[in-house]
């Protein structure tokens, strides 16, 4: 604790220190307000004092935000980091100090209440399918890794002006502002990067026809699904294994991923793909919308959604998070229960007689 009376975090390196290196151990004595060791013999007496065994705690650093699963001693410790907190799973205290590392990525404050969100935003949801679905897949992220859940890309297909963008503002105000919504405009990589900021949250992306590899894109939709750790070569031509991509993506799209490729020489869609992207073709009454306020045309109404979006968003998510991890005791008995009813009720007893529906249809059910 400081003089401010807060809690000061360190990570300090034992080799760097040990080696000589005191720089971590300095900013220690400063940011905690230690007086008497903020010079360098002062330096070298702090770094004594950690090195002594009863400082030689066992630790957790969380180096991402989203769920992390810790085995320790017979203990299985789980928990959400959340806004730079640990949200921990049940009431049962953890056995070994749990740590967030500085510089985890995190989301802007939320603005507004769940009250505010549910009158500004939610009274349409529950009126427009498209956005209840937007929605839906947009909570799910948070369970995919926790729960064990199968995990299913969504893509809206319609012309343009249709409305798909909103649908992507309303469900990215669970956890963001809605008012911009990222495009596939860049390179592969670059797109890649900017899924992998953070774990178990949902990304909303518009205009995948805008990316520079349009079709190298349907590679990110099996690492998405699949959770796969990827192979890559660092600079010093040394191969890195490169952690899973744990988020649900939700796009948008004029078209759909066959008529994008079609034509296209080299390029094949594996059948594969249909079990883990759910292209939803846009046919609404209103473009995206079944139902518009009485005062209100779709364009309007667009708008509309836009500023809601812009002025509440992220309390949903706060909330979310809070819930999931107190209840996952019961949330985790219920899907062992129920998961494969809502299967069943999706399928509304129709056969199915290849893996890759079953698949999407689990994918579904997760939602």
């Amino acid at each position: 604790m400081n003089e401010a009376g807060e809690k000061v975090l360190s990570q300090i390196d034992l080799k760097k220190m040990s080696n000589g290196n005191l720089e971590e151990v300095a900013a220690l004595a400063v940011d905690s307000d230690l007086f008497p060791f903020q010079s360098r013999k002062g330096a070298n007496e702090l770094a004594a004092l950690i090195r002594q065994p009863p400082y030689h705690q066992p630790a957790y650093i969380a180096e991402h935000d989203g769920y992390h699963r810790v085995d320790y001693d017979g203990h299985v410790i789980e928990f959400f980091v959340w806004r730079d907190k640990i949200h921990m799973f049940g009431d049962e205290p953890s056995p070994i100090a749990l740590r967030i590392l500085l510089g985890v990525a995190t989301y802007p404050p939320a603005s507004g209440t769940v009250e505010q969100w549910k009158s500004e935003v939610g009274v349409y949801v529950v009126r427009n399918p498209y956005m209840l679905i937007a929605v839906l897949a947009g909570l799910t992220p948070l369970l995919n890794q926790a729960f064990a859940l199968p995990k299913l890309v969504l893509m809206f297909v319609g012309p343009s002006s249709q409305g798909k963008t909103t649908l992507l503002r309303v469900g990215q105000s669970l956890i963001n502002s809605g008012k911009n919504i990222e495009t596939f405009a860049g390179t592969t990589k670059g797109i890649e990067l900017k899924l992998r900021e953070h774990s178990d949250a949902p990304a909303f992306m518009d205009e995948l026809r805008q990316a520079d590899a349009p079709f190298d894109l349907i590679k990110l939709v099996f690492d998405i699904e699949n959770g796969a750790n990827r192979k890559v070569s660092s600079g010093a031509q040394k191969v890195v294994q490169r952690g899973a991509i744990r988020v649900t993506l939700v796009a948008a799209n004029e078209s759909t991923v066959a008529e994008m490729t079609s034509g296209a020489r080299g390029i094949k869609v594996n059948e594969g793909l249909a079990a883990r992207l759910l292209e939803l073709h846009i046919q609404a009454p209103h473009g995206t919308f079944h139902v518009l306020p009485d005062n209100m045309t779709a364009k309007q109404f667009a708008e509309h959604m836009k500023l809601a979006t812009s002025r509440v968003y992220g309390a949903v998510w706060d909330t979310w998070v809070h819930s999931v991890a107190k209840n996952a005791s019961y949330i985790r008995n219920g899907l062992d229960k129920n998961l494969a009813l809502f299967e069943e009720e999706l399928l509304e007893g129709l056969p199915v007689n290849n893996p890759v529906t079953a698949r999407l249809v689990q994918g579904m059910a997760a939602w």
